[in-house]
């Protein structure tokens, strides 16, 4: 009788629900119970509390606001053992919304680009319905694509010197597409420069005018800011951000590489765009600092000269002893080619010989 009683024990236990299975899950709570993981694997549980927790802190301070949970509603992450796409679940019933991102252990290695798009996915989810009036929320709104693309590659990157150097690098000489014509599926680099640009700004009723899709049409793009009136004044809004903001994160993050290639720049100079002319010579061709001898006696000389030297301050700001003091002398030049301009004769011939003798070194 008794083995009979093991026997039956036995069999009952093998004959359980799947659902049952769930004991042998492990559970933790990140981001102050905003995020909630589940894992058959306590590595995989800790390392996802972190990453979740690093990972909203961050799309918070990206987007200079504070994204909306009620008490009890958190994000679900589930990590499954095995193999299997990732993929995000949500459920909007009486103005509740739940959410459950579903991963597989392979998945976090082979896809971390997929599960930070459906991260952010999900938080700007929660933001834009948050943002609408309860008449307009329905979770038939999507986040735009390049939302999305461009926070999760900021995301993934970290905020690392590296994405900042490769943006820089790579919209050196040419121009990074302006707000508008960003649509769809876009380059991540690109969203993730046209998200800086935009909560940047941070204009008033943001999230609402994203969660109402108004940014599909150009005319949202013209009138996001007071002092825009057309596309053109957009255009050059965006093109002066940029030439501030590649000076700004050089400085921020030390890209010594990124300094370099502006030191070049800055070595080669357009009269014209300083307002100098000299009759029979063309200002807009650049020319290198030995050329501007012919340009000592224009009378904007003297404000070109200091207006480069204060460039060159800023190139040099946070970067190595080594090439901060190269910069120095640039400086020191331009300084002695003010006193050229203001010379005549052999002192303005030796205030020359000097800047020059320290380009050259």
């Amino acid at each position: 009788m008794k083995r009979l009683g093991i026997w039956a024990l036995l069999v009952w236990s093998l004959s359980l629900p799947a659902a049952e299975e769930l004991d042998l899950w492990m559970r933790a709570n990140a981001a102050k119970g905003r995020v909630q993981i589940l894992a058959t694997d306590a590595l995989q549980l800790q390392k996802m509390a972190v990453w979740s927790e690093r990972s909203l802190k961050q799309l918070e301070a990206d987007w200079q606001t504070v994204l909306p949970f009620r008490q009890g509603q958190p994000l679900q992450i589930q990590v499954h053992p095995g193999e299997g796409a990732p993929n995000l679940q949500q459920e909007w019933h009486q103005r509740i919304l739940t959410q459950s991102l579903h991963l597989s252990q392979k998945s976090l290695e082979a896809e971390p680009q997929k599960i930070a798009e459906l991260f952010t996915q999900a938080m700007a989810t929660r933001r834009g319905l948050a943002a609408l009036p309860p008449n307009e929320q329905q979770l038939d709104w999507t986040p735009p694509d390049w939302l999305v693309q461009g926070s999760a590659h900021a995301l993934l990157s970290g905020r690392s010197p590296a994405l900042f150097a490769s943006l820089i690098d790579r919209y050196q000489n040419t121009p990074p597409s302006y707000p508008e014509q960003v649509k769809g599926q876009s380059d991540p680099a690109t969203a993730a420069l046209l998200c800086r640009w935009l909560f940047q700004q941070n204009p008033p009723d943001l999230w609402t005018r994203l969660a109402r899709g108004d940014f599909r049409e150009t005319e949202t793009w013209v009138a996001l800011l007071p002092n825009i009136g057309n596309l053109r004044e957009l255009h050059q809004h965006w093109d002066l951000w940029w030439l501030n903001e590649q000076s700004r994160l050089i400085a921020d993050y030390g890209l010594q590489a990124a300094a370099e290639a502006q030191l070049v720049d800055a070595l080669m100079f357009i009269p014209a765009v300083y307002g100098m002319s000299v009759e029979d010579l063309d200002r807009t061709r650049p020319i290198p600092f030995s050329k501007l001898e012919d340009y000592l006696d224009d009378p904007r000389f003297e404000w070109a000269m200091q207006k480069w030297v204060i460039r060159l301050q800023v190139i040099r700001f946070r970067q190595s002893p080594e090439f901060n003091l190269r910069v120095e002398r640039l400086q020191q030049a331009g300084n002695l080619a003010i006193q050229a301009a203001r010379s005549q004769g052999r002192k303005r011939e030796r205030f020359w010989a000097e800047a020059l003798t320290l380009v050259a070194n």
